[in-house]
C-alpha cells in the first residue's frame, strides 16, 4: 500500500515537470529564479555602494588628519581667539571650508548617508559652521556671489535636523562652547604640526 501511494505520488511528480500540463509549473519556476535573481543583483548593489561609501569616508578620515588639514584647524582655532577686525576668509579658514563644502556636495548627491556624516563629523560641523560663517558671509559679499560654501551652510543645517532626529542637542552653539572646541582643538593638534611650511 505505502509502495502505491509512493508510486502515484512520483507519476503526479512527473507529470507536474514533464507532463502536458506542466507549463505553468516552469512560468512559475522561472518567474522565482528572476525575482532571486534581482534580488539578489539588488543586494550586491547596496552592498557595493556601502563598500564605496566606507572608502570614500577612509579618505576624507586621511585628509582631515592630514598635516596641511590639522595646520588649517589649528589656525581657524587660534583666530577665534584673537580681535581680527577685517575677518578675512584666507587660505587655511578656506581649506576647513572647502573641507566640509566638499562633504555637502557628496551629502546632496548622495554618496554619503545623513547617518554616516553625522556619526563622523557633526560635532565639527557643529562648531566649525558657526567659527567660519562671519567670514564666510563677508567673503559672499566681498565677492558679490551667495554661493560660496552654500553646500556648507546646508551640511550644517542637515546635521541639525539629525541631532534633532536623534534627541542630541540642536541648539546653536554659545561662544562659550565655541571658544571651548577651539581650546581643545588646539590641544589635539599634535606639536610640530603648524611649524612647517604649508
Amino acid at each position: 500500500m505505502f509502495q502505491d501511494q509512493l508510486g502515484e505520488y512520483l507519476r503526479a511528480g512527473r507529470d507536474l515537470v514533464s507532463g502536458p500540463d506542466s507549463a505553468w509549473f516552469w512560468s512559475m519556476v522561472q518567474v522565482l529564479l528572476i525575482g532571486f535573481s534581482v534580488w539578489f543583483i539588488a543586494k550586491q548593489i547596496r552592498v557595493q555602494g556601502h563598500a564605496n561609501m566606507l572608502h570614500a569616508l577612509f579618505g576624507l578620515a586621511g585628509k582631515w588628519s592630514g598635516d596641511r588639514m590639522l595646520e588649517s584647524r589649528m589656525a581657524v582655532c587660534a583666530a577665534s581667539k584673537e580681535e581680527d577686525s577685517e575677518k578675512r576668509l584666507d587660505e587655511k579658514h578656506q581649506r576647513v571650508a572647502s573641507f566640509f563644502e566638499d562633504i555637502g556636495v557628496y551629502l546632496r548627491y548622495g554618496c554619503f548617508t545623513r547617518e554616516a556624516i553625522w556619526e563622523g563629523y557633526s560635532y565639527y560641523i557643529e562648531h566649525y559652521w558657526p567659527l567660519l560663517e562671519e567670514r564666510i558671509e563677508i567673503y559672499r559679499t566681498e565677492t558679490g556671489d551667495d554661493t560660496w560654501f552654500e553646500n556648507f551652510e546646508a551640511l550644517y543645517r542637515e546635521m541639525r535636523k539629525v541631532s534633532k532626529k536623534k534627541g542630541a542637542p540642536t541648539n546653536r552653539r554659545s561662544d562659550g562652547e565655541i571658544a571651548q572646541f577651539a581650546r581643545g582643538e588646539l590641544q589635539t593638534v599634535p606639536r610640530g604640526v603648524g611649524s612647517k611650511a604649508p
